[in-house]
């Protein structure tokens, strides 16, 4: 997170949490057809749309609202409203459960297997960077172990921005540059949103369960 929660400190300390997102994969994952469900399943993986039976207060929020402005979409975590709808994996569930925020669950889906499926992936590229710090495989291996998860969450269709070549019907993006805006779709065969969003959640409440665990007073 990139949050600032406090204007001010002093005598602050700064840490950053070693390979997030490659420990997140480290852990199971869901595997085979889901099953659709109107109920929690905490043993298993899923993800489910909630209604919030109260307004929440919270200090460091798991709710996540996000806003489209003209090109761009901003992400923004906020307070949840009683009888708002977000949709939440089951690690944000039981995270909220710890909280002590009410709600029910609308709907959802859940996966009966998991299996740890990036383990020998992630030991090797961990090894190979810290085997080689300073030089080209250092740098490869970074990028494979941060890069992987996304893939698997990339558009289908996506805007490329190029110098303008004169092709018809571009979008301008801005004049004076020459730059357009030209439609592109995704040679990526291996679409799964489902591993995308599960580690990106995974990722997410660890950093949140090490900043509950540190005393939300002591976050800046």
């Amino acid at each position: 997170r990139t949050q600032v929660y406090k204007g001010f400190g002093k005598n602050l300390f700064y840490y950053d949490v070693n390979s997030l997102y490659p420990s997140a994969m480290l852990k199971p994952m869901p595997q085979g057809p889901y099953k659709w469900t109107s109920s929690f399943h905490p043993s298993t993986i899923g993800f489910y749309e909630i209604v919030l039976k109260a307004n929440t207060s919270l200090y460091e929020t798991p709710f996540l609202f996000k806003v489209r402005s003209g090109k761009t979409q901003g992400n923004y975590w906020i307070n949840g409203i009683k009888g708002e709808t977000f949709r939440v994996s089951s690690e944000d569930i039981k995270l909220m459960k710890d909280l002590g925020v009410p709600f029910s669950i609308k709907q959802g889906i859940f996966w009966d297997r998991q299996e740890e499926i990036f383990t020998d992936y992630v030991n090797h590229f961990y090894q190979v960077k810290n085997e080689n710090k300073g030089n080209f495989k250092y740098f490869l291996a970074k990028l494979m172990l941060n890069s992987l998860y996304g893939k698997f969450g990339q558009r289908f269709d996506f805007q490329e921005l190029i110098l303008d070549d004169g092709r018809e019907n571009a979008q301008m993006y801005d004049v004076r540059r020459g730059l357009i805006l030209v439609q592109k779709k995704s040679r990526f065969k291996y679409h799964a949103i489902h591993l995308a969003a599960w580690i990106t959640s995974l990722s997410r409440n660890i950093h949140f369960r090490m900043m509950l665990e540190n005393g939300l007073e002591n976050i800046y």
